[in-house]
């Protein structure tokens, strides 16, 4: 059967349909009004592929994953699960992580000690007693990002009010489900930028 291609024009939504083919200008990759609309509209709110399950097996293992201008931590939480969480202390904004893969006991700032439980939760504050209008603590856990695994695979979503992965997914799930991706091991981890 011959194989039939329909171009879009992204002009008037995802569903415009034109006769003759689509042209993405310059401006699509060069514009920051138009990457600022992608992060807006796409990045910050679909489900990511952050990383492997296989780099934290172990309570305390963790990596960084990075997008944009957002840094994500996603560690093997106590209790075995996963959490993701934003890599900004909830007291000055400082990044927590400085190795890209590691494991630790705690998260803590290296700028005023601040730390923080393998789930994000606020856990230390040094000289707690010297902020006299108090210290919600219960307020001040690290920020939550959504995060579900399938098939070995660490899923992040920026997008509190996001669908569950299994409806971002769909019949992919079905139709890569036979292949195990949870038994396959990397060889080779490469970045190209």
């Amino acid at each position: 059967m011959p194989q039939k291609t329909i171009y879009s024009s992204f002009e008037e939504g995802s569903d415009a349909r034109t006769a003759g083919k689509a042209v993405l200008g310059p401006d699509r990759y060069t514009s920051p009004d138009f990457m600022a609309r992608e992060w807006d509209q796409v990045w910050s709110k679909t489900w990511l592929l952050a990383g492997l399950e296989s780099d934290i097996r172990e309570p305390g293992d963790y990596f960084l994953f990075e997008l944009g201008r957002e840094a994500i931590i996603v560690v093997r939480t106590e209790d075995g699960g996963v959490a993701a969480l934003y890599d900004a202390c909830q007291h000055r904004g400082n990044k927590l992580i400085v190795s890209k893969l590691g494991s630790v006991t705690a998260f803590t700032c290296p700028y005023h000690g601040w730390t923080y439980e393998l789930d994000g939760t606020l856990k230390l504050v040094p000289d707690e007693e010297r902020f006299t209008q108090g210290l919600p603590c219960d307020e001040l856990s690290l920020t939550p990002v959504k995060v579900e695994t399938w098939a070995g695979i660490v899923w992040v979503n920026m997008d509190p009010n996001a669908a569950p992965l299994s409806s971002f997914l769909g019949a992919v799930m079905d139709t890569l489900e036979p292949y195990h991706f949870e038994k396959m091991v990397l060889v080779k981890d490469q970045t190209v930028m």
